[in-house]
């Protein structure tokens, strides 16, 4: 039987070092509203180049000097205003540095001018088709300039990255970056968890990557099931199972649960004193007290701490598609994602 595909938004990159990066897709409406914020800053820009052009023609009695102002000024914010903003900003402009939202290469790189030019320079045919002003007066001229976008996002529900056709041009995609994770402690009501705190080794350094990965996945993990939470918790929690000597069916759950009470509670257990004892999770049945040294971590960890931003990402995603099922399941609205 076919494997059925993940639906979600997101999109794995390995880099040839074979660490594999997770990015959150940017779909159309909170692009859309990224680019209400540009539009208005645009006209915001062109209302101020009128009025100081009327101002200045003013001054020299000149009367062609406010028009030329005018279009000149038009002609640049339409197409240069997301070129240069995105490159001077690695792929933001203020409407998606406002809603964090940035642009990047297909291979997960920043992207380059070209690439800016190249999808900002299409952005007309993304635009298409074009709306007379007539509909709103029928005094009005006949001219289509008011934009439509269905070009753009029809082209953009059809592609697995939400690509528009400048995107597809410029081998670039929009995404949706990481929000930070909980600076606020969250209570972890297993006691198990904190009886198998006491059995890590007091050497052993959590790093800042960690800890962030710790805390992401201690504020999720009551929407998900204990299926989900084993899968998950996998990735960090096997290679420290095998490195602690823990027996081979500690719950991976449990264990993440117990290095984050130990990271962000460990001085205030200490503080309060009286630690929780339980049932030794060594293979052996007996406690350690050899120090852990750094070395002897299993390379696969050393990456896996390396790199735990990225399973962080990775995590937050999965966890984000976990909820929205359950959200489905209660009929609740959910639009974390995009």
């Amino acid at each position: 039987m076919a494997s059925e595909a993940k639906l979600d938004t997101t999109v794995s990159i390995v880099t040839p070092e074979n660490i594999e990066f997770a990015y959150r897709l940017a779909g159309p409406f909170r692009r859309f509203a990224a680019l209400i914020v540009d539009a208005l800053i645009k006209y915001a820009i062109l209302v101020m180049v009128i009025v100081l052009a009327a101002f200045a023609q003013a001054a020299t009695f000149t009367s062609v000097f406010a028009p030329a102002t005018f279009f000149l000024a038009w002609f640049f914010l339409t197409w240069f205003y997301g070129m240069f903003w995105e490159t001077l900003w690695s792929g933001q402009t203020p409407g998606k540095r406002l809603f964090s939202l940035r642009v990047i290469s297909v291979d997960g790189r920043p992207i380059n001018g070209a690439q800016a030019a190249i999808r900002n320079l299409l952005r007309l045919a993304d635009s298409a088709p074009m709306v007379s002003l007539q509909i709103f007066a029928s005094e009005a001229p006949p001219v289509s300039i008011i934009p439509t976008f269905l070009v753009g996002l029809t082209i953009m529900v059809m592609t697995r990255r939400f690509q528009r056709l400048g995107d597809l041009a410029a081998f670039t995609m929009v995404i949706a970056e990481q929000r930070d994770f909980r600076s606020t402690l969250m209570k972890v009501d297993d006691p198990r968890a904190a009886a198998l705190a006491e059995y890590i080794p007091a050497d052993f350094r959590i790093s800042p990557s960690l800890a962030k990965a710790l805390s992401l996945y201690v504020s999720r993990r009551n929407y998900l099931s204990t299926s989900r939470r084993a899968e998950l918790a996998g990735h960090l929690a096997r290679p420290l199972i095998e490195t602690f000597g823990f027996m081979s069916d500690t719950s991976t759950d449990l264990l993440l649960c117990a290095l984050y009470l130990k990271a962000f509670y460990g001085q205030k257990k200490e503080e309060e004193g009286g630690a929780i004892r339980g049932v030794s999770p060594f293979a052996n049945s007996v406690a350690s007290s050899t120090p852990l040294p750094q070395e002897s971590l299993p390379d696969s960890y050393k990456i896996a701490t390396a790199e735990t931003v990225v399973v962080a990402v990775v995590t937050d995603a999965a966890i984000d598609v976990g909820e929205s099922s359950i959200a489905g399941d209660q009929a609740l609205a959910q639009g974390d994602r995009a």
